[in-house]
């Protein structure tokens, strides 16, 4: 696991954004353009001031301040999901509610049937098939989505450390471990 020794701003200040994180971030979302990605890092991790980082990868200054921002929502919420994060393995058991919701953000699910019966089984601790037919979706859609839903809380939980603040830093090393 990736042990951050810097504080990082849910906001992303250009130049202060470790390369690990900015990799997981947009591991987070639907950016697949190299260009685009590259004048991205170049302004984040390398502090290349915005207009030179478009420049240097001929992309369109408006297109880069609309995906920084998009990035930069992306990073308020996995911040805001640090807290059910902590050293160690993740005990086995329900999600929160708020974190149920936070994940779901970071995805394009949109079915309310199939996020009730997605709920059910994550914070109210239901069966799946028992949520399936309450619900009225497909088992295997459920499955799938469930499966979906855990593989972005697993991308989330190596990001948590960079937002976690402990007296204003956040922990690293040692001090990591022996939290």
């Amino acid at each position: 696991m990736i042990q951050p020794d810097v504080s990082v701003d849910a906001a992303l200040v250009a130049g202060k954004v470790p390369a690990e994180l900015f990799d997981g971030l947009i591991g987070l979302t639907s950016l697949r353009g190299e260009k685009l990605i590259e004048a991205m890092r170049l302004n984040l991790v390398e502090a290349v001031p915005q207009h030179v980082a478009a420049a240097r990868q001929g992309v369109s200054p408006s297109m880069l301040s609309t995906k920084l921002k998009r990035l930069r929502t992306t990073s308020a919420v996995v911040a805001s999901l640090s807290e059910f994060y902590g050293p160690g393995d993740p005990v086995a058991g329900t999600m929160a509610n708020t974190q149920f919701f936070r994940l779901l953000a970071l995805t394009s699910l949109r079915g309310e049937q199939l996020i009730a019966a997605m709920r059910a089984v994550l914070v109210d601790d239901s069966l799946q098939i028992e949520a399936a037919r309450k619900y009225g979706v497909s088992t295997s859609m459920l499955c799938t989505k469930l499966k979906h839903l855990r593989e972005v809380s697993d991308a989330v939980a190596p990001l948590a450390p960079y937002y976690r603040l402990d007296q204003g830093s956040i922990p690293s090393g040692d001090t990591a471990a022996a939290q």
